[in-house]
């Protein structure tokens, strides 16, 4: 076996053995999109508590970057269709509870630096907590105990992350996504 294919076989492996601990880890870059076109797959995760973490860095202040989560049956065609919500808008960062966007603690973001967001999914409740590090490591607490879009598909699983940016493709990038079952 030559060394590209004993790469290959390993990658296989250790892809495995990620998916078997209900583990995903992804070292893909993420971009968003204008259209709903920026939609990626990952292995459906249905466990009832959730940890997704990754970092997303914003080009530019005034935008409007969702980033989301949603059920592996649903395709996203409409904002409606989006489960768990996060923006970096205009300057600030928000989610996504149930009917309206809001933040527990305000958070602005400087573009060009990375943000780390960590969120903790209840599945059973269809509610989730939203925490973002600064670049200065001062976590702040986006969202407690915040309900699923209220008007769109209530996931029993999560299988796709979504991406997208009406002022122009590539304004938000995520990086080091990992998403973990918590037993």
């Amino acid at each position: 076996m030559n060394m590209k294919n004993q790469k290959v076989l390993l990658l296989a492996m250790s892809l495995v053995l990620i998916f078997s601990a209900g583990i995903f880890a992804a070292e893909t870059t993420f971009v968003s999109q204008v259209d709903y076109s920026g939609v990626f797959d990952f292995e459906p995760i249905s466990s009832d508590n959730i940890l997704i973490e990754y970092d997303a860095v914003a080009k530019a202040e005034f935008i409007d970057g969702v980033m989301a989560f949603v059920g592996s049956d649903v395709v996203p065609a409409h904002w409606r269709d989006l489960s768990i919500i996060s923006r970096m808008v205009n300057g600030i960062v928000d989610a996504r509870n149930g009917g309206t966007y809001s933040a527990e603690n305000n958070l602005a973001f400087v573009p060009g630096e990375t943000y780390h967001f960590k969120y903790i999914v209840d599945m059973k409740a269809k509610t989730y907590d939203l925490f973002v590090t600064t670049p200065e490591k001062q976590e702040v607490q986006i969202a407690k105990d915040y309900a699923f879009r209220a008007d769109g598909p209530l996931p029993s699983d999560l299988g796709k992350f979504f991406m997208r940016c009406q002022y122009g493709e590539g304004n938000v990038i995520v990086t080091n996504m990992k998403i973990t079952e918590i037993k």
